[in-house]
């Protein structure tokens, strides 16, 4: 595993040692897989073959502190196994966290997808697109707004978000990293406190994957502010 120069002299400074990858991709697969089988989620099994074929060859985006490639497909399986820890294991749902970066990141578009309409409207709304005409950021709002009728789907962002902060800081450049800080405070957690005050089966979930997130991006803002 390779490391830069600035991540030698971390180590030597702090005596920390990281870890590429986090969790190994296979024993993910094979947990979700098992757990699907388990509580006869045919939707989540489908979802499964479905995603992993469509993700073949696709990797995370490199960390700049090492060389390893981590398969692309780790991203949604860890979102299916957190779904599953915070106690929600509807089955349309897990597999919309399976396959919520099919359409935006392989090709594919929704007609094709081999789901019922309930699936292929639930990924329909976290697919990101950004039409003609409209800048970025005016498609990100549209984006949110769209998406904001719908708890369910909220919630699969929120796991997509909480995956992606949890490892944004070794894979983004410090301007990416402001920007995307600036759009999860924006977005993200208006959008999780409209859950939390419903208390509904959500509520509680959410609150944890709100605390999972802030307690990040609090860190990284010390961790920036004390680099100046």
């Amino acid at each position: 595993m390779g490391t830069s120069k600035n991540d030698d002299i971390f180590a030597v400074k702090f005596g920390y040692v990281r870890h590429e990858p986090y969790f190994d991709t296979d024993a993910l697969l094979e947990e979700v897989r098992d757990f699907a089988k388990g509580e006869h989620l045919a939707i989540t099994n489908q979802a499964l073959d479905y995603m992993e074929k469509q993700h073949k060859g696709q990797f995370r985006k490199k960390s700049r502190f090492s060389d390893v490639k981590v398969q692309y497909i780790n991203h949604p399986l860890m979102m299916a196994c957190h779904m599953r820890a915070l106690g929600i294991s509807y089955d349309a749902l897990m597999a919309v966290a399976l396959l919520h970066d099919v359409v935006e990141d392989t090709g594919v578009t929704l007609d094709e997808l081999p789901f019922d309409d309930e699936v292929k409207r639930m990924v329909g709304l976290l697919t990101f697109t950004q039409p003609e005409g409209q800048t970025r950021a005016e498609a990100k709002a549209v984006y949110y707004d769209k998406m904001a009728f719908d708890d369910r789907v909220v919630f699969v962002k929120l796991l997509d978000r909480c995956n992606n902060v949890a490892t944004m800081v070794s894979a983004f450049t410090p301007e990416k990293l402001d920007e995307y800080i600036r759009e999860t405070e924006t977005f993200i957690f208006p959008l999780a406190d409209a859950i939390i005050r419903k208390h509904t089966i959500l509520s509680g979930p959410t609150t944890v994957l709100k605390y999972h997130m802030i307690s990040v991006i609090e860190t990284i803002k010390c961790m920036r502010v004390s680099e100046d």
